[in-house]
Formats: structure tokens, sequence, C-alpha cells
């Protein structure tokens, strides 16, 4: 940034007599060099007219910035740019004259990027039911969430149907931030039928399919973990973001690899819902900058290395402390992975 500052040192160091001035002819050397060209007596005088605005034979620092299309603010120091006249070869010839006279502009401090929340970050909490001590026979919300817990999807679609006959609502969440549809993940192809009914109860589908437990877990995570296939469907139908990661900077598709289902893998990576996704997916790194085939190569079979391979995955990628999938597997002593990945990475 050019500054008042930046103007006098560039003055003083044009200066060569020591009178504290910067004359005509003194100027004449720099301006030169950085136009890289000559110019005839005729132009420079016309120049010189245009600079020196007071006709002393001097250039002093208001008038070096009038001449680069700044002003000097009333302060002495500010330096504004002129309305109408300042353009980027202005600006370019004053940095380039600041460096030639080897005058450092100053810098302007960088103001911090204001970080983006993620999906999690923005959302508002559901009402929070206290899950602690004896529940109430009518404390319905409550009872709900511990029969959700229980997997009892009788008595769950029981109690939602006395919720919804008083008007309350379903969507609440227990003490680690889990609403019902955390709790039924566990055991989603049992609950299919409970668990839609939920989600059309609580009015808030596409909330709800994506809405975060204190870990930063959707139900969709949930669901891969526990090898739920026809649930995992069911929420990336309605709209689950598989892009989501959870506290440990986990995908849902890290999730399906540690669960060692080549099956939840494949369901989750063929979906409709996921293929533009797809790309990104793959390459999406957890805490240790691990991607889903860094997990694998260590955790699970060739197939499953193999599976993310043929999606996509990058083998040459390396985590946090500089491990390659290849050399995940060797540690683990997964020799055919090893060789798979070696093969994708030379």
């Amino acid at each position: 940034m050019i500054t008042a500052e930046t103007l006098q040192a560039m003055i003083q160091a044009m200066d060569k007599d020591g009178d504290g001035k910067c004359s005509k002819e003194e100027f004449k050397e720099p301006y030169m060099k950085v136009q890289g060209k000559k110019i005839s007596k005729a132009e420079y005088d016309k120049l010189w007219e245009k600079i020196d605005t007071d006709k002393s034979g001097d250039v002093s620092v208001k008038e070096l910035a009038a001449y680069y299309g700044f002003e000097i603010g009333l302060n002495g120091k500010v330096i504004e740019k002129a309305e109408d006249e300042m353009d980027d070869d202005s600006i370019l010839e004053a940095l380039r004259m600041a460096a030639l006279l080897s005058v450092e502009p100053e810098k302007v401090p960088e103001e911090p990027r204001e970080k983006k929340p993620s999906i999690a970050e923005k959302q508002v909490r559901v009402k929070s039911v206290h899950m602690k001590g004896i529940a109430e026979p009518d404390n319905l919300e409550r009872i709900l969430l511990e029969e959700c817990q229980i997997g009892d999807v009788t008595k769950v679609a029981a109690v939602a149907d006395k919720i919804a006959a008083k008007g309350m609502s379903v969507r609440v969440e227990d003490d680690q931030g889990k609403m019902p549809l955390h709790l039924l993940a566990r055991i989603g192809d049992q609950a299919e039928d409970v668990i839609r009914k939920i989600l059309d109860q609580g009015g808030e589908s596409k909330k709800d399919i994506n809405y975060t437990d204190l870990n930063m877990k959707t139900p969709l995570h949930i669901a891969a973990e526990f090898k739920q296939g026809k649930l995992l469907k069911i929420l990336l139908d309605r709209g689950a973001n598989p892009l989501m990661q959870n506290k440990e900077g986990k995908t849902v598709l890290h999730m399906a690899v540690q669960s060692t289902s080549e099956e939840i893998t494949t369901i989750l990576l063929m979906h409709e819902k996921v293929t533009p996704k797809k790309d990104e997916l793959v390459k999406l790194v957890d805490n240790d900058g691990r991607t889903a085939l860094h997990i694998a190569s260590f955790r699970a079979e060739a197939d499953m290395v193999k599976l993310l391979l043929d999606h996509g995955a990058d083998a040459k990628a390396a985590d946090k402390s500089g491990h390659k999938a290849a050399g995940l597997a060797g540690k683990a002593n997964r020799r055919k992975s090893r060789e798979l990945l070696e093969a994708f990475s030379p």
C-alpha cells in the first residue's frame, strides 16, 4: 500500500544533494528507469509541469501523491484515492518507483477471514429433554426417547401417536443431542415404518435427517456405522447430506468403511443422490488427514480398497503424518491391499 510515509521516503531517496527536496533533474533518473524507455526533453518538460503544480521547481509529497492519483488526508498521513484520477497504471508505476528506490510500501495486514459456519453449527437445537432420574408417566417426550433407546418400535409408534394427539412434537433430543431418528438408526432396518412415521410427524424431515448430535453425528453416520442399508437408502432419498462430517471429521463414507461392510459402502457410493458428490466425498479427510481409503487400507479387506479405488479414491494422498494408504496397509500386514495400492501409487 502506498502511504504518505512511502511517498516521503521516495522523495528522500531521490534527493541526491541532501537539500530535503526532489528537483526536476533528481526525479528524472528514477522515472526514466521505471518507464523503461527514453522520452524526449519536451515530453519530460510536459510531464514535470503536470507534477510540479505549484511551479516551485521541486516535487512535494502532496504533488507526488496527486500525480499518482492519490490525495493526502486531513491528518497528513492517510492516502485516499482521488476521485476519477486513480487507475491501475498509476498504482503500478508508484509501486515500481518505490521498489526502484528500495522503499518498501506499507503492507496492509490481511483481515482474518471469517470462518463460514458448517451446517451443523448453523442448525437450531430442538427441545432438550432431561433423561436422568425416573420419568413421570405423562412425560411423553422422555418416554419416546427412552423407547427409541430400547428399540421397541411398537411402543415408539404408540407413544408417537399419543404425542400427536396432544398436539406436541416428536422433535426433541436427549442429553447427548440425539433425536429419535439417531436412536432408531442403530436398528434402522427393523424400524423402517416407525422411522418414516417419526419423520413425517415431525414436519421437518430435511432438517431432522441432517440434524447432528453433540458429537456432530447425523442419523446417516449412525446408519452406516451400524450397517443399516435400508435406512441408508431412505435417508439419502429424503435428502441426507453425505458430505457432513462428525466431530472427528469423518463422513458417512468413513463410517461405512470403518464398519468393514462392502455392501453398505457400495449402497452409499452407488446411490443416485451421492453420485454428483462422489468425487468430493472420496477426497474428504478426517481430523487426522485421512480419507476413507486410508481407513480401508488398515481396517478392511483388499476388496474394500479396490471398491474405493474404482470410485476415484486417491492412492497418492498422504495423511497428516505423511502416510499414504499403501504404507498404512503395510504396517497392518495387509499384503494384498498394499500391493494394490502401490500399483495405483508408484
